[in-house]
């Protein structure tokens, strides 16, 4: 039981702030009631409490509360007792005194439902029945004795029995401010949209963090292929994006640059994000950079942080807000860090390296925590799989499967049966791995890998082949590729400047569209076009997919990343 388990001090778990501020989990089951309850839903509420074991003992205003119970104004006091949680004498004394004003009232039939099926009146029937026949003897006499109901004459008792209730039920009632749950989301907002974390405009999805794409009707844009150029970003005559990858948040585009820079865009604009205070004035020093050249990329999945690795072995960890840098791994590898991701909770960094290892580090500790041997030649990519009880890597021509607690290898597999460097390695989501085969759950979860051939693959962990991607009729390798939102499109970018798009599904090119021209309409002097064929003698580095939109990103050694659309 989920709920239960919530509930249990061993199981609960704790909400910690990066200064270690701690915040008890129940606290957000008793936030999440206090919602149910302002929005009706009483029956859910009461769900939740009964499997969790958490009460709500709140209300609005304390004075009005007891004013109620002093007064006999029992229809506010009831639903307002009914998501509480208070010692059963209370409970059973509170009860027997509606039900005696109710008989007082001649309201018996009521009287007696009440006695039959409220459970504190039943408990009071089991751990004493004589008062509770007493009771009931008192909804069956034709005039009612208030002496005998209340105990004092003159029906003072009954006033004397209400006070003695407000008094015993107080010290277990606290005030609480309405709609908390809604007053925190709307203050976390806030920090986000200070920290320049929300997007500036348009429909945002709380639940996922994301911003939805819509069109002009209001309906939420499908996945589409994209073919068109929707922007650009031109890096110095000096430099060129060597990786690039978006934000979670999708409101931006990262790039980390052979000059060491690592930059944050706006993707509207195409332009340096001066919202955030690092990028603000131009020739800032605050800049997030390294002293080498930066082949590696990832955010967490809060999109607070990012990890960035060099081609000196170093790996940053950064706080995207303020630009500071969190850790320093001086000597993640020896050799060039080629691949970087954070696992689930962001609390660790895989990367992969030249040296032949893929690594775990742990943020906490600023320590090496496993490494992953047996490798032939350089990681390429490694990532995290199976809620991070896996770790999948990519080397020379081989993929290998290890568990993440004891590094031991328990698969190694050629993708194709082809002997070549792999360098695309990306999971599959869930629900595009049970759409490519009918017995994909048996298969577990899916791959997309790829190296410089002319074929990509679609591969469980176990090896087995469940797609070929082929582009056998044009002449070049692939050298990167990446998946849309949904997995459903496959982009390949090849030596040649070309990217096939391929329906993963059919295992056809749905279009082909060049992303690296050698001759561009921009540049007008011979000078400006001698430099850039200059450049152009390379090839496209990578592709990256915005993580809810139709919106590619490709960069190459031309210094310009490019952004394409539908």
């Amino acid at each position: 039981n989920t709920m239960a388990a919530l509930a249990s001090n061993e199981v609960l778990e704790k909400l910690t702030t990066g200064s270690g501020f701690e915040v008890d989990g129940g606290d957000v089951v008793k936030l999440v009631l206090q919602f149910l309850q302002e929005q009706g839903l009483v029956r859910t509420a009461r769900e939740l409490q009964a499997e969790s074991g958490i009460a709500l003992n709140t209300v609005e205003n304390r004075d009005q509360f007891i004013a109620d119970i002093r007064h006999g104004r029992w229809d506010s006091v009831l639903p307002a007792v009914g998501l509480m949680k208070l010692p059963s004498a209370i409970m059973i004394a509170l009860y027997e005194q509606v039900v005696l004003e109710l008989v007082e009232c001649r309201e018996l039939d009521l009287a007696r439902e009440m006695l039959r099926s409220a459970p504190p009146l039943q408990m009071l029937r089991k751990q004493e029945p004589e008062r509770f026949m007493g009771i009931d003897n008192l909804c069956g006499r034709k005039v009612f004795d208030v002496n005998a109901a209340f105990g004092l004459e003159g029906g003072k008792g009954k006033e004397k029995r209400r006070h003695a209730l407000a008094e015993r039920i107080s010290p277990h009632v606290t005030v609480v401010p309405a709609s908390r749950l809604l007053c925190l989301v709307g203050q976390a907002l806030k920090f986000q949209e200070h920290n320049g974390l929300l997007p500036k405009s348009g429909q945002f999805d709380l639940f996922s963090g994301i911003q939805k794409q819509m069109e002009a009707s209001g309906v939420e844009v499908e996945e589409k292929a994209v073919k068109r150029v929707a922007g650009q970003i031109r890096f110095g005559s000096q430099s060129h994006c060597e990786v690039a990858c978006y934000s979670p948040d999708g409101t931006s585009v990262v790039t980390a640059s052979a000059d060491g820079f690592i930059e944050v865009w706006d993707l509207a604009s195409c332009k340096l994000r001066r919202d955030l205070p690092y990028q603000a004035v131009p020739d800032d020093e605050r800049f997030m950079m390294h002293d080498k050249p930066i082949h590696a990329l990832a955010f967490a999945r809060n999109g607070t942080s990012l990890a960035s690795g060099d081609t000196e072995g170093k790996i940053k960890v950064w706080r995207l807000a303020t630009g500071k840098r969190l850790k320093l791994f001086d000597k993640a590898h020896l050799g060039a860090v080629t691949s970087i991701c954070f696992n689930t909770d962001g609390t660790q960094v895989l990367s992969g390296g030249f040296d032949g290892t893929a690594r775990v580090h742990g943020l906490k500790s600023g320590k090496m925590l496993k490494e992953f041997k047996g490798h032939e030649g350089m990681v390429k990519s490694a990532v995290y799989m199976e809620a991070d009880s896996k770790v999948i890597t990519a080397s020379e021509g081989s993929v290998r499967v290890f568990e993440s607690l004891s590094c031991e290898c328990l698969k190694s597999f050629q993708p194709g049966g082809v002997d070549f460097s792999l360098h695309t390695l990306i999971a599959f989501p869930d629900q595009m791995a049970t759409a490519l085969m009918a017995t994909a759950a048996s298969l577990g979860p899916l791959l997309l890998v790829a190296g410089r051939g002319k074929e990509a693959w679609v591969v469980s962990l176990n090896g087995t082949t469940v797609r070929t991607l082929s582009s056998s009729e044009f002449p070049s390798p692939f050298v990167g590729g990446c998946l849309s939102t949904s997995g459903q499109r496959a982009y390949m970018a090849n030596e040649k400047g070309e990217v096939h798009c391929f329906d993963v599904l059919t295992s056809k090119i749905e279009q082909t569209f060049i992303v690296l021209e050698k001759d561009d309409p921009t540049m007008s002097t011979t000078s400006e076009k001698s430099a850039k064929r200059a450049k152009i003698n390379g090839e496209v580095l990578g592709l990256s997919h915005h993580p809810h939109r139709n919106l590619l990103a490709s960069y190459a050694n031309d210094g310009v990343l490019k952004l394409w659309r539908p």
